[in-house]
Formats: structure tokens, sequence, C-alpha cells
């Protein structure tokens, strides 16, 4: 059969439909894509089975007295219930009532304004879309934090709805209207899919994406497993000359899937594979994630900066601009957490107005950056010399943002691992322990996103208009106002030490 054959039998038969992680057809694909990523130049191939909680739509209608809209539900709300109720828009006096929102231009506010419905005691919740034309899925929790180790579980119905529909909604304002949600969760397995091809070297680059979606998600994230495809062809001619060892890996539950219901619902497929199979790694690992690159220019997020100038230097992507630190929406928070210095290729932002929609599908000329990326991947990936790391660019950062009371002992730590060849030990420890997510004074701020920065503390310090920093997973919060700065100081210092510790117990 053709090559051309193969990938459109991929994906009409496995990946033109939602696929919540251990969905029914998910065994079925991973046995047909680990022989896709494997032949004669991958050495081995597996595919490892995780625990996952599934999520699954049944049914969503909303009835009025002009006629009943088919809606969609938002994850992970479960259950099989009628509510009825009257209609307001009004969220700060919707107590009892079934409250009318938008979804605003961007989509995770449905996160906030979902909390506060629970809060003023709604008794359900209809989102509609900013943008024409689409559903959306959006997972919600009622909490205020991302704890991994807290289980959560959406209190009321949460359902949303086309922007054309809000016309019929708007007229049934302050009148009585039902509404019929469907959908469950259940335990399942999911399928993580792993490609190995050596190198010369043990040094090991782990190139990742994710086949779970909502919705068909063809850009979030379809053409990542695309794009590995290419990359294993690509290697094929590489088999005789790979400098580096390489993994291909396709993650399940990279959207949804914990079966603890942790409040830090997503990237656990990654997470499970970091715990289970490199707990200590005893080879240089680097990641490489691709999530939602589909586009050009792309964005770069890394988890030491002079990973940028790797990727700029060996590849001729376009890559016009860098969201710095992370990116912490991704598998690529799995990797930095446990200490693999992280490069992530997407376009996050400008994927907005399609992102977890039905309208997420094939676009023209797909296969054209998917080339592109996966010619860019391979050439990166083979050049990136794990034992020849430089610390520049953190360097001179360092120097530009750094008061001199907290640069010294830092600056001293990198000369340390010049010195002994621990550099990559100190990419690792400098992502395990300085490098953190967080969010700059409230949860409740529309707009707010997770971001990831090194020693948030300093933030405090240097930026009088930051009051709070709040690290989630942790949730751990340094308030300016009830902490002195002696407190942030210590706490941030207490930071450094561990990470020069980090760096001297290093074996890499």
């Amino acid at each position: 059969m053709s090559e051309k054959y193969l990938l459109e039998d991929l994906l009409n038969r496995y990946l033109y439909s939602e696929r919540s992680a251990g969905w029914f057809g998910e065994k079925e694909f991973s046995d047909v894509y680990k022989d896709f990523l494997c032949d004669d130049s991958c050495s081995s191939s597996r595919i490892l089975p995780i625990e996952v909680l599934s999520w699954e739509e049944k049914n969503c209608i909303i009835f009025t007295d002009i006629r009943k809209i088919y809606c969609s539900i938002m994850p992970s709300y479960a259950g099989d219930e009628i509510i009825e109720g009257y209609l307001t828009t009004d969220l700060e006096k919707s107590e009892d009532k079934i409250v009318l929102l938008p979804t605003t231009d961007y989509p995770d506010n449905i996160w906030i304004f979902y909390n506060i419905a629970v809060e003023k005691r709604a008794k359900a919740v209809i989102f509609y879309d900013y943008y024409p034309h689409r559903k959306r899925r959006i997972v919600v929790s009622g909490e205020w934090g991302y704890w991994y180790n807290k289980s959560v579980r959406p209190p009321i119905p949460v359902a949303h709805i086309r922007l054309e529909d809000l016309y019929t909604l708007k007229k049934m304002i302050n009148k009585k209207i039902s509404m019929y949600v469907s959908s469950e969760k259940k335990f399942s397995t999911g399928y993580i899919v792993e490609a190995y091809f050596p190198g010369r070297k043990d040094d090991e680059i782990i190139i990742s994406v994710h086949h779970d979606s909502w919705f068909t998600g063809f850009r979030d994230d379809i053409i990542g497993v695309l794009t590995l495809y290419m990359i294993k062809r690509r290697l094929n001619k590489y088999k005789k000359t790979l400098e580096n060892s390489m993994r291909l890996i396709s993650f399940t539950a990279e959207e949804y899937g914990d079966p603890t219901e942790s409040a830090w619902y997503w990237a656990y497929g990654s997470k499970k594979y970091l715990e289970t199979y490199i707990r200590e790694p005893d080879v240089p690992i680097i990641s490489i994630v691709l999530d939602l690159a589909f586009k050009e220019p792309l964005t770069l997020s890394y988890s030491a900066p002079d990973l940028e100038r790797i990727v700029r230097d060996a590849t001729e992507l376009d890559i016009s601009s860098t969201s710095d630190y992370g990116s912490p929406y991704m598998d690529s928070i799995s990797f930095i957490r446990r200490g693999l210095p992280t490069i992530s290729l997407h376009n996050f932002y400008e994927a907005q107005p399609l992102y977890h929609t039905d309208l997420d599908i094939e676009f023209g000329g797909w296969h054209i950056i998917a080339e592109k990326i996966a010619y860019n991947i391979v050439k990166l990936a083979d050049k990136i010399d794990l034992g020849r790391l430089k610390a520049d660019i953190l360097k001179e950062s360092l120097y530009r943002e750094v008061p001199q009371k907290f640069r010294d002992k830092l600056l001293s730590i990198i000369e340390f691992s010049e010195r002994h060849n621990k550099l990559y030990g100190l990419f690792s420890c400098f992502g395990k322990i300085l490098l953190k997510p967080i969010v700059i004074n409230s949860y409740r701020e529309l707009y707010n996103d997770i971001v990831m920065r090194p020693m948030p503390q300093m933030i405090l310090l240097t930026k009088k208009e930051v009051s709070r920093i709040i690290i989630p997973g942790e949730e751990r919060i340094i308030d300016r106002e009830e902490k002195d700065l002696d407190y942030i100081v210590r706490d941030l210092l207490n930071d450094i030490e561990m990470f020069d510790k980090c760096v001297k117990d290093s074996k890499l």
C-alpha cells in the first residue's frame, strides 16, 4: 500500500473522532501506530498500558418554549439528569438559577466563571462561545486550585452552545428552561506508544506528541501524530549515521485521564510514563515536545534559556516568538518536573479560536508544515551534543535580572558545573528546582495564565505591583502582605541551596 493511503486510513479509521484517554479504539490505534513508527531502523518498540479515567458525553439538550438546542458538556462533569430553572445572565445573583455566560475570546476563562457560579450556588451553567459555528470543551472543576494530590469533581452541570444559539436563549432570560445532560466517567486503559532508534552515543533525545483529544483535535494533536511518523521516516535515512539515540513517543491522557481525578488534570500520561520508566535517567536525556505545532512562525518554550540558541542555530524553522520558560499546559511540564531539559514547539496562543472545538479539523497544506518540522527536528535532535552544553545565556540573564545578593551564589554554581563537566546536571536541576509554574496575584483574574518562571520569589522582591505568587500544583502561596521580605529572601535562598546541592550531587 502507498504511504498516502496508509496515512489516510489511519486518519479515517482512528483519528477523525473524539479521543478521550481510554477510548474504545485506542488499543487498536496503538497497535497500528506502533507498526508505523517501527521498521528496520527501529531497534525496539512497545505499547505501554496505563490505567486512565475515560470521560464520554452521551447527550446534551436544552429545552425552551421556542425550540430545543443541542449543546456539548464540559468535562469532567458526569451525571444523567434533567435540570429546570429560571435563566439569568447575572452571575452575582444566580443562586438556584441556570446562568448563561460567555466564554470570552480566551477560553480558559471558563474555568474562572464556572468556579464563581459554584460559589454563587447556581443550579447549572451554560456557556456560549465567543466565536461562531463551534462547540467547545474546557475542563472545569469548581475549585480554586490545581493540586497535584487533591481530587476534584465538578459539582453542577455545565454545557456549551454555539454562538448562533444565543439568540434563542436571550429570549428566555428570566423564564424557565430545562436541560438534559448525560455523560459518564469510567476506569479504562490508555496506551503509550514508543519506538527506540539507537545512535552512536547513548545520549538520548525524546520526541513526543499525544494522541488523545477533545473533539477531532487535528491541531491538538493529530498533526503531532502525523509529524512523528514523518520524523520516523526521516530517521530511516540516518540509521547508520545517527549520533544521538532517539525515542519517539505518543502519549495518552494529555488532555485528561488521571484516575485520581487530580485537580492538575492534564499531562497525566507523560507523568505516569516518567514515574514508571525513567525514574532516574542513567544517560543524559533532552525532551522535545510537539503540541499544537501547526503553522509558522512557531512559538518556542524551553526549560533553560541556552536551549533556545541550540534550536535557532540547528534549524531553519521560523521561530519569531518565544514564550520563554514552559509551557505548563503541555506534556513539557512532566519532563521539566522530572529534571529533563525540555524544548517545546507550539502555536498555543494562535490556536485559541479553534482550541478544543469541533472546528479543529483537517486543514489544507498540513503535510507541508509537518514535513518541515519533521526535517528540522531530526536535524536538531542529531546535532545536540549533550556533552558540550553551554550556560552563556543563563549567565547573561542572571547579570541582567538578578540582584547581586543572589547572583554571586548562582554564578558560582554555574562555574562549578562548568569546571566539573556537569552542565547537563545544571540544566536538569535548574528546571526541577528553580523553575516553577506560577499564577500572579489571583486565580480569579481573567486572562491570567499559568506561566513558568525561575525563582518566582524574585518577582515579589522586584515588582511592587505584584503582591502574591501562587505556585499551582503545590498550591503554595507567597504573599508579600502576609510574609515580610526577610521571609521571602530566606525562601529564595533555600531554593538556591537546594539547586546547589542538586547540581553537586548530579551524576550526569
